[in-house]
């Protein structure tokens, strides 16, 4: 095994580098990157040349590359071409709101997706199971800007004007209890008011987040667990007197879950990356956000970073699906 993660994590090195040099030049053409100094007012030719020589834009793509390269590996990200701050420290801001949205949804998912695909499996086309399989199209089918509009619709908007405890819309903290006193506190870099605040706040985006990917992972459970469930090794166990509860856990389970190993190794680092749309909705000041801000400012310094992040997130996150396997499954060696 330590032989196949070295191995793997050599081959990563030449992946990673493709995919930033392509990423690098796809951002270097998207536009002026020049545009985000000028401002509303029009800069001068001279000024223009200047700062172009400054930033190294007279240089050939591969050489900047080589730079921006270099600095990212020891550590120098540069600052933003909009604020002008340091790159990790805007980075450090968002990323542990967006740790906390992602690991609370992804808690949110597993749970319920092992819960409705294992009593869907149980309870073969009954009445619960055909019910679950409908709200899961649905579910599955709702685009997410829409499942997040109506959720503020209904949760903060109808239950204020129905005089019911309503939940908010947007950020982490409620600034009116900052205005009352009660001062933010951080934990894991994360800024709140109240604990009971922040769960408040997280709420709507979990749900938002959690709804798509519960429906659709509860569907593989489902299917996976029916194969598994009518398999020999199945059978044997209960002619040897075994309880159900420990069948269905120790050797059902573990074998019908390898499908959703996948899926959720492939959505963690998108997860890590941040949701735009649900982040930008609910103005939670994460990293989906913050690309979303910057990208659309010419900002590439801070936007190639974040593509960094989650390039190395996908393949940090693809490993460590792998060696899950060998967990779950005794027959899968890489060695």
């Amino acid at each position: 095994m330590t032989r196949y993660i070295i191995r793997r994590l050599l081959q990563a090195i030449p992946l990673l580098l493709l995919i930033t040099f392509i990423l690098f030049i796809l951002l270097q053409s998207m536009g002026d990157p020049l545009a985000a100094y000028s401002g509303r007012h029009r800069m001068r030719p001279e000024d223009r040349a200047r700062l172009r020589i400054e930033l190294g834009l007279d240089k050939p793509i591969y050489v900047r590359y080589g730079v921006w390269l270099k600095n990212m590996a020891t550590g120098n990200w540069g600052f933003s071409v909009d604020t002008n701050e340091p790159v990790t420290e805007m980075i450090g801001e968002r990323l542990p709101n967006t740790l906390l949205l992602m690991a609370v949804t992804e808690v949110v998912i597993l749970v319920f997706s092992l819960v409705l695909g294992i009593y869907s499996a149980l309870r073969q086309y009954s009445l619960m199971d055909q019910t679950f399989t409908a709200l899961s199209f649905i579910g599955y089918s709702m685009p997410i800007f829409w499942l997040a509009l109506m959720l503020i619709y209904f949760f903060a908007v109808r239950f204020k004007a129905w005089g019911l405890p309503y939940l908010p819309t947007g950020g982490v903290y409620t600034l009116s209890l900052v205005e009352l006193g009660e001062k933010p506190s951080r934990f894991l870099g994360v800024t709140y008011a109240t604990i009971p605040d922040l769960l408040k706040h997280i709420v709507l985006p979990v749900i938002a987040m959690s709804t798509i990917s519960i429906a659709g992972y509860s569907r593989y459970v489902r299917s996976t667990m029916l194969a598994v469930i009518n398999e020999d090794y199945i059978r044997t166990a209960r002619a040897k007197g075994l309880s159900e509860r420990l069948i269905l856990l120790r050797h059902a389970l573990k074998n019908a879950s390898l499908p959703l190993v996948t899926l959720i190794g492939l959505d963690l680092p998108f997860l890590l990356g941040g949701a735009i749309v649900t982040e930008s909705i609910f103005s939670w000041p994460g990293m989906g956000r913050l690309f979303w801000n910057q990208v659309s400012k010419g900002d590439y310094p801070v936007v190639m970073a974040i593509l960094l992040i989650i390039s190395v997130a996908v393949i940090i996150f693809q490993l460590l699906t792998d060696i899950a396997y060998t967990a779950l499954d005794p027959r899968i060696r890489y060695d």
